[in-house]
């Protein structure tokens, strides 16, 4: 039986190879192999569904006893495809294996001309065919392998000849680079403000677009929702919220992409500033920290559904790293409600674009989601009072406003604040 499994392995590579444009890797791992067992892996970043495959011929036992060594392969295949896409393949020919699904793992046993699962059916269709038995074995495989000697030599030239072309693409971090050039800009934007109209950092922060509670209720500026969490005025505030955004978009962009990540982010800003919105007064409010904790919601989600939490120390960094950014949101001058709103809604966003998420869990946090947009566009409206006037600073910023030439403004900004103002 071992013997044909070894041929039906090479029949499978040369499928996968040649059919499907997958490489074969080379693994090294501290993990003990008989140096007769069947191991290959196989790697195509291209295919959506299963850019990892892995060929043995374990049973379920040993299939069990060998997760944390798959777990690991897989782990650093991923960081060398800068992928998280997808769900490993993990193919035995043992009458011993059976079909599961463990995490992000597809586990199925193949025989010739047997059914295989519907997943990996509709990737691979012809996969049950293309192995087959012969007469003489050993002949039959090394025809095989000198095919794939050749087969191998062509395919990682045409990858690398791909990979340098886009190795400068996939090294930059959109999601990532996007708030961090516009965060950037608006930083020295502020600064060279404060200077020109000889002003103060809180003054050109309102200017450009900070969070301030009177203004989106009096002149309805809704758009300060989303662009304070671009605004800063410290450069050591901007330098931690861009060191914490980075270490997490990475690792969200492999797993979400590019533009789901962006969405997640911009979302959670908003999300959070409408939070603090609804539960303080008449305050001002700055910088990414809803949108970083947007993502790290999202993270959260992602980590539970590849099976993460079960491993003890990851869960305890994990735990440890929400209890620091607990006491962090709770020390004077840091909005909780702003934190807590971009996490609640990473946490929702990360259900609905979790790649390995069920289609009902998806649904269900869509309608969630929904009904807590409703529900806090309500409550917008019934919480948009406050009694905290700051007089002084509107009317520096009329003035302002004046300097730059822009007399109506600033005549609107003093009548229409001192109308409110004065309201019964």
């Amino acid at each position: 039986m071992n013997n044909k499994a070894s041929l039906w392995a090479l029949q499978l590579i040369k499928y996968f190879m040649v059919s499907k444009e997958y490489l074969q890797v080379s693994v090294i791992s501290n993990f003990k192999i008989d140096k007769k067992e069947i191991d290959y892996w196989l790697v195509n970043e291209r295919n959506p569904h299963f850019p990892i495959i892995h060929i043995s011929n374990d049973n379920d036992q040993t299939r069990t006893g060998k997760y944390q060594f798959l777990a690991a392969t897989a782990g650093k295949i991923r960081s060398l495809i800068r992928s998280e896409a997808g769900s490993v393949l993990d193919i035995s020919f043992n009458e011993g294996a059976t079909n599961y699904n463990f995490a992000d793992v597809q586990y199925i046993r193949l025989q010739p001309n047997t059914d295989v699962l519907q997943p990996v059916m509709d990737s691979f269709p012809e996969i049950s065919t293309v192995i087959y038995d012969v007469e003489n074995i050993e002949n039959e495989k090394k025809k095989i392998e000198k095919d794939l000697a050749v087969q191998s030599v062509q395919s990682s030239q045409k990858a690398k000849s791909e990979r340098e072309k886009l190795d400068l693409k996939q090294g930059m971090c959109a999601s990532f680079l996007v708030p961090a050039i516009i965060s950037i800009l608006v930083f020295i934007g502020i600064q060279l403000f404060r200077v020109i109209f000889d002003t103060s950092l809180l003054n050109s922060a309102i200017i450009f677009g900070a969070y301030y509670k009177a203004y989106i209720t009096i002149f309805h500026q809704v758009h300060r929702f989303l662009t304070a969490g671009f605004v800063h005025t410290s450069v050591l505030h901007l330098f931690f919220n861009l060191m914490a955004l980075f270490d997490m978009a990475v690792i969200a962009e492999k797993y979400y992409g590019k533009n789901k990540t962006l969405l997640i982010m911009f979302i959670s800003i908003i999300i959070g500033n409408i939070c603090v919105f609804i539960g303080n007064g008449n305050i001002i409010a700055v910088g990414l920290s809803g949108g970083i904790f947007g993502i790290f919601g999202a993270l959260i989600i992602m980590f539970a559904l590849k099976g993460f939490f079960k491993i003890p120390a990851f869960r305890r960094q994990i735990f440890r790293t929400v209890y620091m950014n607990v006491i962090i949101s709770l020390m004077p001058g840091i909005s909780l409600l702003g934190h807590l709103g971009g996490f609640v809604a990473g946490i929702m966003l990360g259900m609905i674009f979790a790649k390995n998420s069920s289609k009902s869990l998806r649904i269900n946090s869509l309608i969630c989601s929904i009904i807590l947009a409703i529900v806090l566009g309500y409550m917008s409206f019934t919480y948009k009072d406050f009694n905290e006037y700051y007089p002084g600073t509107d009317y520096e910023i009329s003035q302002i406003y004046q300097k730059m030439n822009m007399d109506a403004v600033a005549k609107k900004y003093v009548t229409e604040t001192k109308k409110y103002y004065e309201r019964d």
